[in-house]
């Protein structure tokens, strides 16, 4: 071993730390920023509707037994979930209205910077998990003892999940929402917040700002983007569903 080397290996170490810290420091600003800027749009409009006093939760009876016996409620990885299509909808309109919206930037800086691989803006492809416990409004509902049965006796358990969200009870990188079925509302969901996310990629990019491109894309640009479309690629049904009148809690988890 040369000691020398060993050294100068340490001491290149030691100077690149603070570029790395700092780096960092810079992105997680940034992001903060885009972060800002969709919620100060979702302050704008009205609040997502509260749930139901009462919402069903379809399951089997080895399901019952799993949430009395535990006290607990175990969301599965959407992944597994019955039907992989509802996944797979909301993922390709999503992706669908991104790439047109992007397809029609006009600003010089900003337009060579935007990604034009499909699918970016979705996290799930990458580095996001979600878990989700899904909640009818109808509390005997043909369709939902059909998916939810197996073949077995089914049931239909109420549950009061308003005092969570009212008063602050839920987990943190955990959500109570509404599913979306109308085509019309998912698109203009979609367009806001991808709007509203290139006119902040626009303002950081402005000369008096004194960052680099490479400051804002790919990232944290792209991670921003994915954080305000999540809820989206979990939230958006096919309109043949509607009648399921769906709610999901959602939990986020980083792999």
């Amino acid at each position: 071993m040369n000691p020398r080397r060993e050294n100068e290996d340490v001491a290149t170490e030691d100077r690149q730390e603070p570029r790395i810290t700092d780096k960092r420091r810079q992105m997680d600003e940034l992001r903060g920023e885009f972060r800002a800027a969709q919620q100060a749009r979702a302050g704008a409009i009205p609040a997502p509707r509260e749930p139901p006093r009462r919402l069903h939760h379809y399951t089997t009876l080895n399901g019952v037994l799993g949430i009395t016996s535990s006290h607990s409620l175990w969301a599965s990885d959407v992944r597994y979930m019955n039907d992989a299509s509802e996944l797979s909808y909301a993922a390709d309109f999503v992706s669908e209205i991104v790439t047109e919206t992007l397809a029609k930037v006009e600003n010089e800086v900003l337009r060579p910077l935007l990604p034009g691989y499909p699918g970016f803006a979705n996290a799930f492809e990458y580095v996001a998990r979600p878990f989700v416990a899904c909640f009818c409004e109808e509390e005997d509902l043909l369709s939902q003892w059909r998916g939810y049965r197996s073949g077995e006796a089914g049931y239909s358990l109420g549950m009061d999940l308003s005092s969570l969200t009212a008063f602050g009870g839920l987990p943190p990188n955990t959500y109570l929402r509404k599913v979306v079925y109308d085509p019309d509302e998912q698109r203009r969901e979609v367009l806001n917040v991808v709007e509203i996310w290139l006119r902040t990629a626009e303002s950081l990019l402005d000369v008096a700002r004194d960052l680099h491109a490479e400051d804002v894309f790919p990232y944290p640009a792209i991670w921003a983007l994915q954080e305000a479309l999540a809820e989206h690629h979990l939230c958006f049904k096919h309109p043949a569903f509607a009648e399921e009148r769906e709610w999901r809690l959602i939990k986020l988890v980083d792999v």
